[in-house]
């Protein structure tokens, strides 16, 4: 094995990533020991670290196999082996089992097996969990998803102390509620790479200024939270926290629309009034009478829902600040609009009648969930805006649509038209020449639904399928 292969199994492990969740949990180690450690918990802890850098290796090269084709298609991942080809699924599936098992072997044989299972639920949260079901269902997956992240504290307090205490919880706490503003800010610096893979990542789905507040109410929530953990953390005997500052924090949140967060009632005040480092269990006691940890993180996955919505399939984006019309003309030439459908549901999507794939798919899906629902499948009116007004006449346009319905819109403007529209729906599109002469357009493959009063609601993704639109189109025909 050559030295740019070894370079390349190496980089499958997102080392700088694998650094930070070491560090993270040696933290937890020193705090689980009060005073210098002895030589003893520094040999547990080297074992430790080691373990849980190779877990934590192991996920992150099954996360590079799942996401290939996803890497593939981002400018700050295609490099990695697996996107480009370089390293085989099954050369990195059995890298990835060899180092879990090693990792797990050693946490369980040399630290002890409650180190080893958490680790090991860290693995299955990470790379099974948050990466095959929640990343490309959901915009709150890094929330959901952020839990895995936040685990190596506890780890690293598990390793030395054998236990996971409530001071191991505030640790995962604060790390769980620091995750979101961190990814989300990345989100918005790389959002074109995730509006091309196709992801719901909350900028894709609920544009930018959106994911600038949920930033800026994490980051409070952080704030008040990092402030409660300051007695169990021992930021010296005689100190105090000013209380008066925490409702200050709950007023700007509560002013910025998160009144409903159960995550800004008043912390135990009785904690938070008395001496760091005081009696452990005022604190236990107070966090047991709120229920404080458990309905923080029920709060945080649910952060922005103050009120019952229906479950959809596809994202549920009500209340997004973008894409409120599609102002073009049809293959008649008549400007149309969202207000001609008042009464109907509609389902748009941005394609080009050469697509070899995605449109003629998505617009058979759209027509097969018309048919699932019977009469009311009249109801729904699919719309295509096409990408590539060069080609695409007005004549060939009406045929193609008429293949999936005769209801079917299709619309398309100038260039300049066409842009305006898409940037609006901040949808990916861009010609790209062929070599063998000619160009396709590669773009985004995802549809947008709005409900029988005009207003968007739903971002489905390709590949959903017939009978998951059919069943959100049910729901926002019931109104």
């Amino acid at each position: 094995m050559n030295a740019n292969v070894v370079r390349q199994f190496y980089h499958l492990t997102k080392p700088r990533v694998v650094q930070l969740i070491v560090f993270c949990a040696l933290i937890g180690m020193v705090l689980a020991v009060p005073g210098l450690p002895g030589l003893d918990e520094v040999r547990v802890a080297v074992i430790a670290c080691a373990g849980i850098w190779l877990v934590a290796g192991a996920a992150a090269a099954f996360n590079c196999i799942v996401e290939k084709g996803i890497d593939a298609k981002m400018r700050r991942t295609a490099w990695r082996a697996t996107a480009s080809g370089e390293l085989s699924d099954t050369q990195t599936l059995l890298f990835s089992a060899v180092l879990c098992a090693l990792g797990s072997w050693i946490l369980y044989a040399w630290v002890n097996p409650l180190t080893m299972w958490l680790t090991l639920g860290t693995f299955i949260g990470y790379a099974v969990i948050y990466t095959v079901i929640l990343k490309p269902l959901t915009p709150q997956n890094i929330v959901i998803g952020g839990a895995s992240g936040a685990m190596p504290p506890v780890l690293g307090w598990a390793a030395l102390r054998g236990d996971v205490g409530p001071e191991a919880l505030i640790l995962f706490l604060i790390i769980f509620l620091w995750t979101p503003p961190h990814f989300w800010a990345l989100a918005l610096y790389r959002v074109e790479d995730y509006r091309k893979s196709g992801l719901p990542m909350l900028p894709v789905t609920h544009g930018n200024e959106f994911t600038r507040l949920q930033i800026l109410l994490y980051t409070l929530v952080l704030l008040r939270h990092e402030l409660v953990a300051v007695p169990v953390g021992g930021a010296g005997p005689e100190r105090r926290l000013h209380v008066a500052r925490l409702p200050v924090v709950a007023r700007i949140l509560r002013r910025a629309g998160a009144q409903d967060v159960p995550l800004l009632a008043d912390p135990p005040q009785r904690a938070v009034r008395g001496p760091a480092g005081g009696p452990l269990h005022l604190l236990k006691a107070a966090m047991q009478r709120r229920s404080f940890l458990l309905a923080g993180s029920a709060a945080v996955l649910a952060a922005g829902c103050a009120e019952n919505k229906p479950q959809f399939k596809a994202v549920d984006i009500t209340g997004a600040d973008y894409a409120k019309d599609f102002p073009l003309p049809d293959v008649e030439g008549r400007m149309r609009g969202i207000q001609d459908f008042k009464g109907k549901a509609v389902v748009v999507f941005f394609g080009f009648t050469q697509c070899p794939d995605v449109c003629p798919t998505t617009l058979g899906e759209i027509a097969q969930a018309k048919k699932l629902l019977g009469p009311d499948g009249d109801k729904v009116v699919g719309v295509l805006i096409t990408i590539d007004p060069e080609r695409d006449k007005p004549e060939l346009l009406k045929n193609y649509v008429a293949n999936f319905g005769t209801d079917f819109v299709a619309l398309r403007g100038s260039p300049e038209q066409t842009a305006a529209v898409a940037k609006d729906f901040k949808v990916f599109y861009k010609k790209a020449e062929l070599k063998s002469g000619g160009y396709t357009m590669e773009h985004s493959a995802a549809s947008y639904v709005y409900d029988p009063q005009g207003r968007l609601r739903l971002y489905s993704r390709y590949g959903s399928g017939a009978q998951a639109l059919a069943d959100d189109l049910k729901l926002l025909l019931k109104g």
